[in-house]
């Protein structure tokens, strides 16, 4: 079957089961229905031992399944069987969709045709879109509203009344809150092991121990204007209401509602606002996106300060990254390398190495279900930045090699900043770093690269490249580290199909072994998606080394993929903190008994310090 006729067939598929989703809603009451799928969420969260929901994607599907029952008039109270159908209903949506650009056929050769290109391309770019939410951690997207939206403080407190930093402890105040409820309510969740009328049951994951939520339990997770302390009440009350949805709202769209759609308002309103006044939010870092993008479109702001804003983010961000990882770098910013020349972003020198970094911070565009008008959109945009940001950091790779002395230049002028010996640098690479992120094409920019292009950038979205730098710089030597993994990446990139760059530098980390035996074979490699837990774990576990760390639940409490990390980072040379060999060591005695092969394995490694294992 063509890719025409597998595309309007899987559509067709899609329509039926959204059809059979959307009716089976309609006879649901949203006030009870909304509050549970949302406690599911919470639950998922806190307590993932413990299977109380199957969702693939938890917060991109409940997002999703609140906006149909906001369409939703009806009475009945939700009931465990209907929570079973409704995730069912769900994950298989999700998993039609996967399939649209897809033409059944197995990626078997190790060289992909023109065809397989263009389906991949159309496949990740569009999945990334629709398939999760955001991929990043609360601090960046702070980070991020912070440097892009400073410079226009002043605007938008004329206009909006409230500060960009305000803007800041209202998320900060609103996380905290929301996790201090979903902390009692989850626990008096795990103790109702007795059903009550109008209550949902759960299963542990090993199918031994029931839990049962009442659907009146939401009370407790409700957040209040008033409850605030790092900003006042009345300004609480004003945010909250900007970026809530009352349950009471009825959209009462009549044709159905897909999946894909990019206009579901949970994701400008990710707060649920109910009828007492109290509020329940979908999810956390959601509320940082909907900040950042509701004042992106502010017109009280020029779409070319925005953009000059954005740019200037992205740049200073990027070098700050790189001065974490070398403190010694010599660095030019906005240089060129001809008098009057172009101008490039940055250019960071240390070891004998040369860091050529093009930054881009082009806004992200929707993507098509059809596969041709999805690979020439991605297609246009990938040209108009990575591609872009490649050609102009070809020009100085080039400089470096065609002579002995690189006269860097001062931006729009005669004069010379330095004249760097070329003879000194051993190395080059070439960086592309986006404020927006690509999916496979930036994993892999060969898929968009012309046959003849023998230099392939090592591509990165900001947010990804300081995780990853951030966990190098636990390194001994983290540049010579990080330079080691750009090596890897360069002659790896063409042949790598991976939709997120967490999961090729988490098997990096891990298994650098194995990377260094697929650089010396023409294979393709597909990275298993999970591989980029080993991040997520350094984040909720230990310190993944933001400056502002915000304290989330669950910080520094040690479980088994928290000892599992300890061991595998002492195993390549990752430092920890004494904070977090304490709580590891804290950990490990307490499982010692059970015969703990994590807990065993730590104190191992910890055993030079006897009075402490003692």
């Amino acid at each position: 079957m063509n890719n025409i006729g597998t595309n309007k067939t899987v559509l067709g598929q899609i329509t039926v089961k959204t059809r059979e989703l959307q009716e089976l809603l309609s006879t649901i009451d949203r006030r009870t229905a909304i509050p549970a799928f949302l406690i599911i969420s919470y639950a998922s969260l806190m307590c993932p031992a413990y299977r109380f929901d199957q969702f693939v994607s938890r917060v991109k599907q409940i997002a999703y399944l609140i906006r149909l029952l906001l369409n939703s008039d009806g009475h009945c109270e939700i009931s465990s069987t209907e929570v079973d159908e409704i995730t069912n209903l769900l994950n298989d949506i999700q998993a039609l969709y996967w399939k649209i650009h897809d033409d059944g056929c197995e990626l078997t050769e190790d060289t992909l045709t023109e065809a397989q290109k263009k389906i991949l391309v159309a496949q990740a770019c569009f999945a990334n879109v629709h398939y999760n939410t955001e991929l990043l951690y609360q601090e960046q997207e702070l980070d991020r509203i912070k440097r892009v939206f400073m410079p226009f403080d002043k605007k938008i407190l004329e206009n909006e009344g409230y500060s960009v930093e305000q803007l800041v402890d209202f998320y900060i105040d609103t996380n905290r809150l929301v996790f201090e409820r979903a902390s009692i309510g989850v626990h008096k969740l795990l103790l109702s092991t007795h059903p009550i009328s109008h209550s949902i049951s759960f299963i542990t994951e090993d199918l031994e121990e029931s839990f049962y939520m009442p659907l009146d339990l939401y009370e407790d997770f409700l957040i209040y204007p008033h409850d605030y302390t790092l900003i006042n009440q009345s300004l609480a009350e004003i945010l909250l209401k900007k970026f809530s949805l009352p349950l009471e709202n009825l959209l009462y769209e009549q044709k159905p509602i897909y999946y894909c759609q990019n206009d579901n308002p949970l994701t400008s309103k990710p707060l649920i606002e109910f009828c007492n006044g109290g509020y329940m939010l979908l999810y956390n870092i959601q509320l940082a996106t909907a900040i950042y993008h509701y004042h992106e479109r502010a017109s009280y702001i020029s779409s070319r300060s925005l953009s000059n804003s954005k740019a200037r983010a992205v740049e200073k961000k990027s070098l700050q990254l790189l001065n974490k990882l070398e403190k010694d770098g010599q660095y030019y910013v906005n240089y060129c390398i001809a008098s009057h020349g172009k101008e490039k972003d940055l250019l960071f020198i240390s070891q004998g190495v040369a860091l050529i970094v093009e930054c881009k911070s082009n806004k992200q565009i929707e993507y098509s279900r059809d596969t041709d008008k999805a690979y020439l959109t991605i297609k246009r945009n990938f040209d108009d930045s990575i591609k872009l940001g490649l050609e102009q950091a070809k020009e100085v790779e080039s400089a470096f090699h065609s002579g002995s002395c690189l006269n860097v230049y001062k931006k729009d002028s005669d004069k010379v900043i330095e004249c760097i010996d070329t003879s000194k640098i051993t190395e080059t690479h070439i960086l592309i770093v986006s404020q927006e992120r690509y999916s496979l094409i930036q994993n892999n920019p060969a898929l968009l690269l012309h046959d003849s292009e023998h230099c392939v950038p090592s591509c990165f979205c900001i947010d990804d490249l300081e995780t990853i730098i951030l966990t190098f710089c636990r390194f001994e030597n983290p540049f010579k580290e990080f330079c080691a993994y750009l090596d890897s990446k360069e002659q790896l990139s063409s042949r790598t199909l991976s939709f997120d760059e967490l999961d090729f530098a988490g098997k990096f980390l891990t298994d650098r072994d194995v990377v260094a035996e697929c650089m010396n074979d023409n294979h393709i490699y597909k990275i298993e998606d999970n591989e980029s837990q080993f991040f997520d774990v350094l984040y909720n576990q230990f310190n993944l080394g933001f400056d502002n760390e915000l304290p989330i639940l669950g910080k520094h409490k040690i479980d088994d993929m928290g000892l599992q990390l300890f061991n595998i980072g002492k195993r390549i040379g990752l430092e920890f903190s004494p904070e977090e060999e304490q709580a590891c060591l804290d950990y490990a005695l307490a499982k010692k008994s059970e015969n703990n092969i994590y807990a065993i394995e730590t104190l191992r490694y910890l055993q030079n310090d006897v009075k402490k294992i003692e």
